[in-house]
C-alpha cells in the first residue's frame, strides 16, 4: 500500500466516525437506552377540563367554561370563552380538536435526558409553547412544555415543567396550540343577493 492510500483510507475512517458521532447527536431517536421508557402525562379526567392556557413568548391565552350558578354540571357552563380576549366566544372547533387529541395522550416516550439539549428540542424556555389544563375543582389536569415537531409530522417534542425527560409524542400538538385566533368566526351572512326590476 502506497503512503497515499494509507492517509487516504485514514482520512476516510475519520469522516465516517464523525459522519456517525453527528446523526447520534443530531437523532436522539438512535440511544436504544432511552427508547422502551415512557412517562405518563394526563393525571386528570379530561370530561371535567374548565380552563385552558397557552403561553408562547410571554403571551398567555386562556379558553375557558365561566361559571353559571345552577348549571347541571356543577356550575361549569358549556360554552367556552377566550378570558384573555374580554370574554369573547371560542372557536369550539378548535378547542374540541385539541381535546380530542389530548384524551388519547396517555404517555410518552423519553427520548433523551439531556438538559443542555433542550434548545435543540425548541423547549427552552424562550423557544416552547406552555400548555396548562385545569379541572372544574382547579387541579392540574395538564402541565407540559410542547417543542418542535418530531421526526414525521405527527409527532412533537414535549416536556413537563419540572423533569429533566424529553418526550417524543405521536401527535403534533405544535400546529394544535398555536393558533392565531382562538375567537370564534364571524358568521357569513347569507343576504338574498336576487334584485327586483
Amino acid at each position: 500500500m502506497t503512503q497515499k492510500s494509507k492517509i487516504l483510507l485514514i482520512l476516510l475512517s475519520v469522516l465516517i466516525v464523525l459522519t456517525a458521532v453527528y446523526y447520534i447527536w443530531q437523532n436522539p431517536l438512535i440511544q436504544k437506552s432511552n427508547q422502551a421508557s415512557t412517562e405518563q402525562l394526563l393525571t386528570g379526567n379530561l370530561d371535567n377540563l374548565q380552563k385552558i392556557e397557552i403561553t408562547k413568548n410571554s403571551q398567555t391565552t386562556t379558553l375557558e367554561k365561566p361559571a353559571e350558578g345552577g348549571s347541571a354540571s356543577g356550575g361549569q357552563s358549556d360554552k367556552w370563552v377566550v378570558a384573555t380576549q374580554n370574554n369573547a366566544e371560542a372557536n369550539v372547533t378548535l378547542i374540541d380538536n385539541l381535546i380530542s387529541v389530548l384524551k388519547d395522550l396517555k404517555t410518552g416516550n423519553i427520548i433523551s435526558q439531556n438538559q443542555e439539549k433542550l434548545a435543540s428540542f425548541d423547549l427552552s424556555e424562550d423557544k416552547a409553547t406552555k400548555l396548562k389544563l385545569t379541572d372544574n375543582k382547579n387541579n392540574t389536569i395538564l402541565e407540559i412544555l410542547i417543542g418542535k415537531t418530531g421526526p414525521s409530522y405527527s409527532d412533537c417534542y414535549i416536556k413537563k415543567p419540572n423533569s429533566n425527560n424529553v418526550l417524543l409524542i405521536p401527535v403534533n400538538l405544535v400546529y394544535q396550540v398555536n393558533q392565531t385566533d382562538w375567537v370564534k368566526p364571524p358568521e357569513k351572512s347569507t343576504t338574498n343577493t336576487n334584485s327586483t326590476k
